[in-house]
């Protein structure tokens, strides 16, 4: 991350840095304490995330592959709803729209 922070670019682009505490933190708002509950929560929200959503791992089971997909989009809800906030002088929550 700080060769990313430090790398000059040729354009002028923002680099924001969100902390998997944060992503945490705004999920347990919505009852998730752990990675698959969250993608669970995030498959329910996203309808065409639901048939990659991945079976919940096991103690000694490995990652499932699809798991980077649900972390990118909480990371992305997360963000979006930080950026809600401050415009609106209120805490982080997500309008869902159906």
């Amino acid at each position: 991350m700080r060769t990313i922070r430090a790398e000059p670019t040729p354009r002028l682009t923002e680099v924001q840095m969100l902390s998997t505490r944060a992503v945490r933190r705004f999920f347990v708002e919505y009852g998730c304490e752990t990675k698959h509950q969250i993608a669970s929560v995030l498959a329910e929200w996203f309808e065409d995330l639901a048939w990659k959503l991945p079976p919940k791992r096991r103690p000694w089971e490995g990652e499932h592959h699809n798991s980077v997909i649900f972390d990118a989009v909480a990371v992305g809800v997360t963000f979006f709803a930080q950026i809600e906030a401050v415009h609106r002088h209120t805490r982080p929550t997500l309008h869902v729209l159906n």
